[in-house]
């Protein structure tokens, strides 16, 4: 049974600079795979690790995938991207477990995710080149096949390809591809919400739990024992707008979610008109006309739809995760409603996982709130139309001292 060492703290609470003591202070016989979302916090690693000479996959003469494989045989410590991470094939985890890596994860993979397929395609395939084993993984059977789903090939090729239904395919990373490193650690905040810790329980795995001590740069360092993590006054430095008068905007438990949003964008309905006009108006009466301060998000295929001319601008995806570029943003709009996707739901479902809806959803806002001017301790303005989403920020705002 293998351990999965989480650092479960909020933003802000020193877990990277903890996390870069910790490399620093490990014997040099035992080489590191730094893993994170975007390319300027591998820099950060690199610069900040004073004391170990860390690397990071190049494009230049051979693609990264290849030139990993060359600096994993030379043992050389790593920073890299979840994305790329994603790619590793045999190959390269053979060589990651012949050279006893520690994996170091910067917030929690996406190791479940919806494969993209059209329906057709997706039914085509499950009934002319595949063949399904019974945890659902999908194997191509028909070896010489070249043709128009070549692409679709190569990726079932790698086993990570599974079939949730005939015109409905989810893609997870092999458990393997963690088991080959003698250690890992992951660095996070509410673990328990994110679909990452349900793919752990159903693959068999223990935890255990680390702590930042320490209240500067200068003194975060990882920690076995339990500590009470003390938090600025958020609830004083955060105003939230949850309604307008006279509203009749749907803002009950299905409303503003992604199923919501396709029913009324396809009709262009007077509800889809009234939350751009709450919009315009928050950000009217908090941000002004097009300011640089104006933050707002919608789900991707609805962004066209939602987006006003006095905000749209300052548009930052929901799934936003680890970047420091909008540091800056004062005003903010929430105006969306996260459930996991059903078919994902089912697929852990399945294999024996369970996820606390409102724990992923309390974990996605919060990330994409502390993109903002929160992080550095300033003021922000925030609208949150949803019942829900609202009742589960607030709650989990109340509680954190």
């Amino acid at each position: 049974m293998r351990t999965l060492n989480v650092l479960d703290a909020m933003m802000g609470m020193g877990k990277t600079t903890a996390m870069i003591r910790y490399i620093n202070e490990l014997p040099e016989d035992r080489p590191i795979i730094f893993c994170t979302p975007l390319l300027p916090q591998v820099e950060r690693v690199q610069t900040e690790c004073t004391k170990r000479h860390i690397v990071a996959p190049a494009d230049e003469f051979m693609t990264k995938t290849a030139n990993i494989k060359v600096l994993i045989q030379a043992g050389l410590n790593i920073a890299t991207t979840h994305a790329l991470f994603l790619r590793f094939d045999e190959e390269i985890l053979e060589l990651i477990r012949e050279k006893h890596y520690t994996l170091i994860v910067d917030e929690a993979m996406d190791v479940l995710s919806l494969y993209e397929i059209s329906a057709y395609d997706a039914e085509t395939i499950v009934e002319k080149y595949c063949t399904t084993l019974d945890d659902g993984q999908l194997v191509w059977v028909e070896q010489d096949y070249d043709g128009a789903f070549e692409d679709y090939k190569r990726d079932i090729d790698t086993g990570t390809v599974y079939r949730y239904s005939n015109s409905s395919f989810v893609r997870m990373c092999k458990i393997e591809a963690f088991e080959v490193f003698d250690e890992i650690f992951v660095m996070t905040y509410l673990f328990e919400g994110h679909p990452c810790k349900a793919y752990f329980d159903f693959n068999g795995w223990t935890y255990k739990q680390w702590y930042v001590e320490g209240n500067t740069r200068d003194t975060y360092r990882l920690s076995e024992t339990p500590v009470t993590y003390q938090y600025p006054d958020y609830k004083s430095l955060i105003t939230i707008k949850h309604r307008f008068n006279g509203s009749n905007l749907e803002t009950g438990k299905a409303a503003l979610s992604l199923k919501w949003f396709g029913e009324h964008c396809k009709g262009k309905t007077e509800q889809l008109a009234a939350l751009k006009r709450h919009l315009a108006t928050f950000f009217r009466q908090h941000g002004g006309d097009g300011c640089e301060n104006n933050m707002w998000t919608c789900f991707k295929a609805h962004r066209d739809d939602l987006k006003g001319s006095r905000y749209a601008n300052g548009f930052v995806p929901c799934n936003s995760k680890a970047t420091n570029e909008f540091r800056h943003k004062t005003v903010l709009a929430y105006p969306i409603n996260r459930y996991m996707n059903p078919n994902l739901v089912n697929f852990i479902s399945r294999h024996g996982g369970k996820l606390k809806h409102n724990d992923f959803a309390l974990t996605e806002m919060v990330q994409w709130v502390w993109r903002s001017a929160i992080r550095d301790g300033k003021p922000i303005t925030i609208y949150i139309p949803s019942d829900r989403m609202y009742d589960i920020f607030t709650n989990w705002l109340n509680s954190l001292n």
